[in-house]
Formats: structure tokens, sequence, C-alpha cells
């Protein structure tokens, strides 16, 4: 039992399984006036930072153009395809709606929020505080959900969805701890 996948720590078992995973990128042109805010090129080289147990089983990302508004949703973990779709954005969100809890984390990113009545206005000042909102809350999110799905057997999935999207936000810090300690140890 002691070489079981299910007894060995997560990282353990993406090591065993890495030389037969293959990861796919796939770009797709953004919708009109929209971009990616994290490119394919950006995706590949932050692969080489991210714990490979987070992205151990995982078959592809994809960057789509959105096909609704904006944020609804920014991003979609699919489990049977084992799929994280990314999706493409203005440089500026109109809602109808005010939304606390996302303008708490677009604010705390950086970006500009204003509300209008009951509407919402979201303005990145620049690309680089978008990216990194979208990479590590939206995306670290994502692989968070992938995470959960993959080692459910270890984490006893919840059929709580609070749960589920808690743990998903946990591993998104997870993610940002981690790349934080490798950009420490480079600078020093």
């Amino acid at each position: 039992m002691s070489n079981s996948f299910r007894t060995q720590r997560e990282d353990v078992v993406a090591l065993r399984k890495a030389a037969e995973q293959h990861l796919r990128i796939i770009e797709r042109r953004p919708f009109p006036g929209d971009r990616h805010p994290i490119s394919k090129s950006e995706l590949e080289s932050a692969l080489a930072v991210i714990p490979i147990e987070m992205l151990h089983g995982l078959g592809s990302l994809e960057l789509r153009p959105r096909n609704h508004e904006v944020g609804s949703p920014f991003a979609q973990y699919r489990s049977r395809a084992r799929s994280i779709i990314l999706y493409s954005v203005p440089h500026s969100w109109e809602f109808d709606a005010f939304y606390p809890s996302l303008a708490i984390k677009v604010g705390n990113a950086g970006a500009e929020v204003t509300r209008e009545g009951k509407r919402m206005r979201v303005v990145w000042p620049d690309e680089e505080r978008l990216r990194l909102w979208y990479f590590f809350d939206v995306f670290g999110h994502e692989l968070g959900n992938h995470f959960d799905y993959q080692f459910k057997h270890k984490n006893g999935r919840s059929s709580d969805r609070r749960v589920a999207e808690r743990f998903a936000e946990l591993n998104s810090a997870k993610l940002r701890e981690h790349v934080a300690r490798i950009m420490k140890k480079r600078k020093g």
C-alpha cells in the first residue's frame, strides 16, 4: 500500500505520472474589442512555476472569446474534459448591478471601480495589473477547481458548492504564495 496513488502526496503522484501528461494550450481570437489578459506564450512560461500537483491531469487550457456579458463567467473548469477555459475581456467593464465581492477583489488588484447608481464600472489602469489579477484570481481559482476534482479521492469532494468554491479560492492563494516564494529566491 505504500506505493499507492491513494496514499501518496499529490506532488508525488503528479511526478510519477508527469511523463504521460501532455497539456495543450489553445488560443482563439478574442471577442471584438477584447483581449486575452494572459497570452498563450505567457501561460507556457507560467507552467514552469506552477506546482506540478495543480497541473496534474489537466488536458488543456483554452483562451476563448467571451460569449456573453463580461464576467459571466471570466473562466470555467470543465471536469469531464479536464480543461480550463479563459475568456477574453475588454479594457473597461460595465455591469447593470453592483457586485461588492467583485468590486473588492478587482479593487485590491488595482482596478478603478466606480458605482453609478445601481451600475458598476471597472477600468484597469494598466495591462500588468489586469494580467496579475487574471492569472492569480481567475486562472488560479480554476486550477483550484481542477485540483479539487483531480484529487477528489484524497480531499473528500464536497457536494456543497460554497465549500468547493472556498477550496478553489484557497488553492488560488496557495499559487500566489508559491510564485512569491520563487520570485523571492530569484531576487535574493
